[in-house]
C-alpha cells in the first residue's frame, strides 16, 4: 500500500476514479493522510459527495485534492 499525503495527490487517478453521480471509487490501496489524521481505504470503497467517511467527507476532499 503506497502512502498519499495531502500534498502529494498528483497521481490522484492512480488511485480513485471519480463517477458520473460525482462518487470517487477507490482503485488501488491507499493510505489518505487527511486534515483530520490517517486513513486507510481499499479497492471497492465508494465515497460520495456530502458524507463522512471516520469523520472526513473524501468526496469533498478528492475534489480539493484534484483541483491543486
Amino acid at each position: 500500500m503506497e502512502n498519499i499525503s495531502k500534498h502529494g495527490m498528483e497521481n490522484i487517478s492512480k488511485y480513485f476514479l471519480r463517477d458520473r453521480h460525482g462518487a470517487w471509487v477507490c482503485v488501488e490501496r491507499a493510505e489518505l493522510h487527511t486534515p483530520s489524521g490517517r486513513i486507510k481505504v481499499t479497492p471497492g470503497s465508494r465515497f460520495m459527495p456530502g458524507t463522512t467517511f471516520l469523520g472526513v467527507d473524501l468526496a469533498k476532499w478528492l475534489d480539493e485534492q484534484q483541483g491543486r
